[in-house]
Parts: structure tokens; sequence; C-alpha cells
């Protein structure tokens, strides 16, 4: 599964958070296009991600205990940081 994610920055709000699986990862690419350039026509600054749902489900290193690549911590309620 992977998650298309738009994030205000500036107002540290996040804004939508849609699912595609596996199998539509282009149309979570062509998407995640179509939102930037509008966001550019329109002047408006997002953070526009795609997420692979593989990669977050791994956790923390056992070895270390640090964050892998991909692993969301929490760090507020409606938002959560990747690392």
């Amino acid at each position: 599964m992977f998650f298309l994610i738009t994030y205000d920055r500036c107002n540290s709000k996040l804004e939508e958070i849609k699912t595609f699986p596996n199998e539509k990862i282009g149309d979570a690419a062509n998407q995640r296009l179509k939102l930037e350039l509008n966001n550019l026509k329109r002047g408006i600054e997002r953070e526009v991600v795609i997420l692979d749902a593989r990669r977050l489900a791994r956790g923390p290193s056992k070895s270390s205990g640090e964050p892998r690549a991909g692993y969301i911590q929490q760090i507020q309620p409606d938002f959560a940081l990747i690392t």
C-alpha cells in the first residue's frame, strides 16, 4: 500500500492522506504530479509525498533501536515525522 500525503508545512497541518494499493503506484505518482503542478500554478506551498507502507511496517532497528528509513515516529496526535 502507498500513501499520498499533502502537508502544509507553514501551518503544521496535515491536509490529506489518500491510499493506493501496490498495483496502483502509477496512479499515485500521476496524482502527486498533478497536485504539485496545481499548487505551483496557484502559488501554494505544500509538501506532497508518496510513502511506501511496506517500508513503514518494519519499525525501529532491533540492533540499535534507531528508526529505520521510512519509519513513522508519532510526534503529535495529528502529524507524524518521517525519518
